[in-house]
């Protein structure tokens, strides 16, 4: 009998990926800080989907997802799942991850318009305000 625990849970409905090399987890995670809903008034930008590594495997997970680790409501609407798609299928056809066998996201239609993307070079011009503090899991 296999017991599971909250984070088996939520990543069951996560996106399992393979990082094109094994540094590129750095990369995946500066380019997902740079990727989600952005105030161009105040120029802060709300990342959206974050990535986990759990027992050699990686994982992109909405903020939502990882928010109900800590007993919140992490509810994703259809907004929600179409913008986190999009991201994912961004980084897959920048050729930052691969999806594993039991994803295939070119099944979901890309939202271009629910994402805003911050180019490397302006990053410093904007605020990352960040939802969700992965390692601070209340158990």
């Amino acid at each position: 009998m296999t017991i599971t625990t909250k984070i088996d849970d939520v990543l069951t409905g996560c996106v399992e990926v393979i990082l094109a090399s094994e540094g590129d987890f750095l990369k995946v995670v500066e380019t997902l800080e740079r990727i989600g809903i952005a105030s161009f008034k105040e120029k802060k930008i709300y990342p959206s989907v974050h990535i986990l590594h759990k027992q050699g495997h990686y994982y992109l997970c909405h903020f939502k997802h990882l928010f109900s680790l800590e007993g919140g409501v992490g509810v994703l609407d259809e907004t929600d799942w179409k913008r986190y798609y999009t991201i994912c299928r961004l980084l897959e056809s920048w050729k930052l991850i691969k999806t594993t066998s039991n994803w295939k996201l070119d099944e979901y239609p890309l939202h271009m318009e629910l994402v805003k993307i911050i180019p490397h070079a302006q990053k410093h011009e904007w605020t990352k305000v960040v939802k969700f503090k992965l390692g601070k899991f209340k158990r």
